[in-house]
């Protein structure tokens, strides 16, 4: 079957014509002309100009939350991030299937659908990120077996355990990589009197940020602008620092695991103890974030391999199995 598949997240959006191998993923931000109301860029070198645009351009993020926040800035990004990957922008006949989160309304749900449509696809259906990103870890979701999977991205943690093609409990909470960013601005902010762009507290949170302290406190060098003198200035920070930071979040994210486990039926939760929980989307690369899950949790915590294109593999592979096609919804 022909086919286009998008992972449409707050972070990145990962696009795949289901060809072995071709996977094109770029920054969810696109640049907008405010003269004439026109997108002129989207993906990587939009969000490089994240606080570096003139008067007349802006960068927006069009996903807030996993979902659709500005629809016209989504329906062009993906436009572009389409012609970008495959130097065209229309897939006449081709059938099209996006991620959503779990708990995702049917408005958002066709929202993001929507996006898609006017590349010229004939079909476009939706899956659970948890679902696909189960999928794509490696999970027989088809089975009586119940099995958790918890998906932390950059606007969204979703956790779900799955059994027999389902999602029998989960839940969802909109804090995750994004919100990480925020709070290690406004750390800086009121520590150092410093300010820093989200791209700066993004690369400091991949560097430094921890789950569990590093046997090794490390310490980096950073730019920022100071408040009281409005010049450049550098500044130094600790892992320990940053693991502090993020914790807060880190634990708003295991406390709806547990409300998760605490939901599900006993056969299914016993399988989970069993075959524990395992952790995809770009933050469960954070480092230590099993070890932590495992202490907060009780229950044995993976990072799947590479966590941050689960959801994607997952959809590819919902595309071309027709056993797994059941699984899509129509929108």
């Amino acid at each position: 079957m022909r086919g286009i598949c998008i992972d449409l997240g707050s972070g990145n959006t990962s696009i795949s014509a289901l060809v072995k191998g071709n996977v094109f993923t770029q920054p969810s931000v696109v640049t907008i002309d405010t003269d004439d109301n026109i997108i002129t860029d989207a993906g990587s070198i939009s969000k490089e100009a994240i606080g570096k645009t003139p008067e007349h351009l802006m960068t927006v993020k069009p996903l807030n939350g996993g979902v659709i926040a500005d629809y016209s800035a989504a329906e062009g990004m993906v436009k572009l991030l389409v012609k970008k990957a495959f130097n065209r922008s229309v897939f006449t006949g081709v059938n099209a299937l996006v991620t959503t989160p779990s708990d995702a309304t049917q408005m958002e749900k066709r929202a993001a659908a929507e996006t898609v449509k006017n590349l010229g696809v004939s079909t476009v259906n939706t899956i659970e990120c948890s679902m696909a990103a189960a999928i794509g870890a490696g999970v027989n979701v088809m089975t009586p077996t119940g099995s958790m999977v918890v998906d932390i991205g950059a606007g969204v943690a979703d956790a779900s355990v799955i059994a027999l093609g389902t999602i029998a409990t989960g839940s969802c909470v909109k804090v995750a990589g994004d919100a990480m960013d925020a709070a290690i601005v406004a750390y800086v902010k009121r520590k150092y009197s410093i300010l820093i762009g989200e791209n700066t507290a993004e690369r400091m949170k991949i560097e430094l940020g921890c789950a569990v302290p590093k046997e090794k406190n490390e310490l980096k060098k950073y730019k920022g602008r100071d408040i009281a003198s409005g010049l450049p200035k550098e500044f130094a920070v600790y892992s320990e620092e940053i693991r502090v930071v993020i914790s807060d979040i880190l634990k708003k994210i295991i406390d709806s695991v547990v409300i998760t486990l605490e939901k599900t039926p006993p056969e299914l939760l016993s399988d989970v103890i069993e075959s524990g929980i395992i952790l995809t989307g770009g933050c469960s690369q954070i480092y230590g974030i099993e070890e932590l899950f495992t202490k907060k949790t009780g229950f044995k915590t993976t990072v799947a391999q590479d966590p941050a294109m689960c959801t994607l593999r997952g959809a590819e592979k919902v595309f071309l199995d027709k056993k797994l096609r059941k699984l899509v919804k129509k929108n």
